[in-house]
């Protein structure tokens, strides 16, 4: 069932933001009425409506929305080109509205969290979430220390972003979800963004060494994983198989326990690491592989099975698997 949000649409553009307060940003995002949107709406509809560029867990959109060291400019309804929820609430509407999936697609893109370079430029979101979250007192680590500070105490740590914002790659990866919820990797400005917000979801939820692991992949010069050398690893391939596909482990199993099965598998010869674009495997005995269909298993339930690393159950011994040795 398609559900249409009750705003205006396409009224009114107040252009793209390239200042780090964008309207609207004192208003209370908890209640919602005729001009001020409010997350707990954006986040069940961005589920039931843009379900590929949501947030994979429940509780992680509120978390992001809500934040306390980063929150989302709220601004109104009507916005169309800037970084706040009205403007992803406004696109989101329009993805609802259309029945042409490529205009869906566009306007889910917007209605994401990253914005999808409309609301707000890639740099827009980048630097209102990073100078705000990636700070010292948020425990972060990026090489040479703060993330957006130089040593000049007066200097403006939003044109330090901005400026180095600049130069980063935008071409992801062909072949995979380009959903930055759901792909950390690559030397790109989305993968970044993807980083910044695991590091407010994560940091903010208990997990304080999230600041320091997430804000060091999405600095300006960044750590692992935002890298086009990165080779696919089991910490993605575990937490998505423990939270979306559990019947792929005996039950109890943590994460520890899964990457250790994992790794035995890679040094055994049944998988192999890499290279970076084996993210696009499909039908191989990659890791690669076993992340592409693990990271699809929020949208599509059967991915789980074809997403199995057990080699007694690849589809050549008679199970689901498909990450298998190439024929």
């Amino acid at each position: 069932m398609v559900w249409l949000l009750v705003l205006l649409v396409g009224c009114g553009d107040q252009g793209k933001s390239t200042e780090h307060s964008a309207s609207g940003s004192g208003t209370d995002s908890a209640s919602a009425d005729a001009e001020h949107p409010a997350c707990p709406e954006y986040c069940t509809q961005m589920q039931a409506v843009c379900a590929a560029e949501a947030f994979p867990r429940d509780d992680a959109c509120l978390h992001w929305c809500n934040s306390e060291t980063a929150p989302v400019p709220v601004g109104k309804l009507t916005d169309t080109s800037v970084d706040t929820l009205g403007c992803r609430m406004n696109h989101l509407a329009q993805a609802a509205a259309t029945d042409d999936e490529a205009t869906r697609a566009e306007h889910c893109a917007n209605a994401s969290a990253a914005g999808g370079d409309t609301c707000g430029s890639w740099c827009d979101v980048y630097c209102r979430q990073g100078v705000a979250t990636c700070t010292a007192a948020n425990d972060a680590y990026t090489p040479g220390g703060e993330t957006y500070f130089d040593e000049d105490p007066d200097a403006d740590p939003y044109a330090i972003c901005e400026a180095a914002c600049a130069d980063f790659p935008t071409e992801v990866l062909d072949g995979v979800s380009q959903v930055d919820q759901h792909f950390g990797y690559g030397d790109t400005v989305q993968c970044r963004l993807h980083h910044q917000q695991g590091a407010i979801v994560e940091g903010e939820t208990g997990n304080r060494n999230a600041f320091a692991l997430h804000c060091g992949h999405a600095a300006i010069e960044p750590t692992e994983l935002c890298e086009d050398n990165a080779r696919p690893n089991t910490v993605n391939y575990c937490e998505f198989a423990l939270y979306f596909c559990p019947d792929l482990f005996p039950a109890g199993t943590d994460e520890m326990a899964c990457r250790g099965t994992l790794d035995a598998l890679v040094r055994n010869g049944h998988y192999d690491e890499g290279p970076f674009p084996s993210f696009t495997d499909t039908d191989r005995n990659s890791l690669g592989c076993l992340n592409y269909w693990i990271m699809a298993a929020p949208l599509d339930p059967t991915a789980c099975a074809k997403a199995d690393w057990d080699p007694d159950h690849w589809t050549t011994t008679g199970g689901s698997g498909v990450c298998v040795p190439p024929s």
